[in-house]
């Protein structure tokens, strides 16, 4: 009875600063809301009964207890330990328009307990004034992805998904064609996805549309030869695209690297391109890395097969076409080949 005594205290309290600070703010942060208060995120999305009403309703009390229509213009539920039940009652509130027509930008990233049931809440509550969604490092997969890019609002200009590695080829040949929704999308955030070439070109056959598209980021996909050459194709026809991003995908190796930077130079807008390739194509520092490689050599040869196994996948992950350079001791070379 003690323990719920608390609780019920605690979410009235909740409830009372939460509406307070929210009267005339342009932006709700959950987590902000949250400091000072004896509840914390992942009590408020326990499916647990608590004071009569699910843990998970506390998020929608708090803002319908506010007299009039919230003016806030950001909803960021950041990193709140949020799932599908503690999504629904923020969202609810928002479908009821109860924050009236402003609503630009919202921000559910790092909350990976959402995963596509979570999306299809979130997909269903999505206002047509959007203009900036992120849902970072939501375990979202095929389904999550597709029901989302069905609903996204054609105002849209920045898009973050990334951190979703449970898509597939198909789940990003989706996106690819849902961006045939979207004229007035400028950013498109695809980092750490673990994509690969194939899904890459699935995605780049949409490329082209839409037409306002600036800034492609897709750091840390996986990416090889065959992905740079994907791009490659597109560029001259993304008149709009000044920014790609494709650091950390050591697959590409120099030849991929070389292989977007011949393509930018033949684009009109070549000089207002920036090209971040996935590493650098310096043959100087190629050589340095080389050198630094050599001189760990006799470390390398001293430990047991096991680690120096570790250790040569990863610089031959690091450095492709490390394994022909003779700098890797021969036993390790020949348990690779």
């Amino acid at each position: 009875m003690q323990r719920d005594a608390t609780t019920r205290s605690a979410v009235l309290q909740f409830v009372s600063a939460t509406s307070m600070r929210l009267k005339t703010a342009e932006h709700f942060d959950l987590k902000s809301c949250l400091s000072g208060s004896r509840l914390t995120a992942a009590r408020l999305n326990d499916q647990r009964p608590t004071w009569d009403l699910p843990a998970q309703c506390v998020l929608g009390a708090s803002l319908v207890a506010l007299p009039e229509p919230l003016r806030f213009v950001r909803l960021t539920l950041r990193a709140c330990a949020l799932g599908p039940l503690g999504l629904e009652p923020l969202l609810a509130v928002a479908r009821r328009q109860f924050v009236g027509t402003g609503l630009k930008r919202i921000d559910v990233s790092m909350n990976p307990a959402l995963g596509d049931t979570g999306m299809a809440i979130l997909a269903a509550a999505l206002p047509q004034t959007l203009r900036s969604l992120a849902i970072s490092g939501c375990a979202v997969g095929d389904n999550g992805i597709c029901a989302l890019v069905g609903k996204l609002p054609d105002g849209l200009r920045h898009l973050d998904c990334s951190l979703n590695r449970a898509v597939s080829v198909s789940g990003w040949g989706a996106v690819g064609n849902g961006l045939r929704r979207l004229p007035k999308l400028e950013s498109l955030v695809l980092k750490g996805c673990q994509m690969g070439d194939g899904s890459v070109a699935a995605l780049a056959n949409h490329l082209p549309v839409p037409t306002a598209l600036a800034s492609i980021d897709l750091e840390a996909n996986d990416l090889g030869l065959s992905g740079a050459r994907s791009l490659a194709a597109i560029l001259s026809h993304c008149v709009s695209l000044r920014q790609l991003y494709v650091g950390q995908n050591f697959g590409m190796g120099v030849a991929g690297g070389r292989t977007l930077e011949e393509a930018v130079r033949r684009c009109p807008w070549a000089a207002d391109f920036d090209l971040q390739a996935a590493h650098e194509t310096d043959e100087d520092a190629m050589e340095e890395m080389m050198g630094a490689a050599q001189q760990m050599a006799p470390v390398l040869a001293n430990l047991g097969a096991e680690n120096l196994q570790s250790i040569a996948n990863i610089m031959a992950a690091m450095v492709p076409g490390l394994l022909n350079s003779g700098v890797l001791p021969a036993a390790a070379a020949a348990n690779l080949q």
